[in-house]
Order: C-alpha cells, then structure tokens, then sequence
C-alpha cells in the first residue's frame, strides 16, 4: 500500500469514528456537543469511564486519549502530560463534558489525538 493510500484510508476512517487526525504534537480535541443540538447522530466510544489510551504506552508514536466523564455533573478536562517533574496542560484542548447518560458517546467523552507524543511522559486528564 503507497504512503497516499494509507492517508486517504486512514482519513476515512478517521471521519467515520469522529476522530480529528492531528498534524502536531499537541493534543488536538474532537470537541463534544450536546445530543439535543443536533441532528447528527451520537458517535459511541468503546472505552470505560475516565481516561483510556490508545495505545497505552506508545512511546514517542500517535496516541489516542479518551476521557468518559461517568460523573453525574458537566465537568471541562484538559489533556496534560507530566515529563522530568513537569506537567503540561493544555488548556487550549480543554472540553466541556455533560452529566453520564449511561454511554461513553460525544456528549460526555472527550477524545485528544497526538501525531506523536513524548516518550517516557506520562499523560493524564485534569480538570481545567
């Protein structure tokens, strides 16, 4: 498969599970949206309550971050990474998340991508 093909594939993708391909390597938020603003239908996401990783330890590779709020409140999270003793948030990734409905969808999880990310960092979610 050519370097073209697997782009245009994984962009097609991409777009069918609401996933923003990020090109940097700051976390890029798909955002959430209230159900009942629009007529979109919801994207479900197959991951637990609070934060998941896809994959789990990439190590300086692209990485997925989830965040399922299974709260019973709104909250707003940002993605933040913590490297030799420093932790980076990046409040200009910061979601704002409904109550649990019952679902991991978009109107309570957050999804960040990375385009690469910082070996041995460990990232997390804060409240923001």
């Amino acid at each position: 498969m050519t370097a073209a093909t697997f782009r245009t594939r994984a962009s097609v993708l991409a777009a069918a599970l609401g996933i923003v391909l990020a090109g940097a390597t700051s976390a890029t938020a798909a955002t959430s949206r209230p159900a009942e603003e629009s007529s979109v239908p919801r994207t479900i996401y197959n991951v637990g309550c609070w934060t998941t990783f896809v994959p789990n330890a990439p190590g300086g590779a692209p990485m997925t971050h989830y965040y399922a709020n299974c709260d019973n409140h709104a909250v707003t999270v940002c993605p933040a990474v913590d490297f030799n003793g420093t932790r980076t948030v990046y409040y200009g990734s910061a979601v704002r998340l409904g109550a649990y409905d019952g679902v991991a969808d978009d109107t309570d999880t957050a999804v960040w991508n990375y385009a690469s990310t910082i070996p041995n960092g460990q990232y997390t979610t804060v409240f923001c």
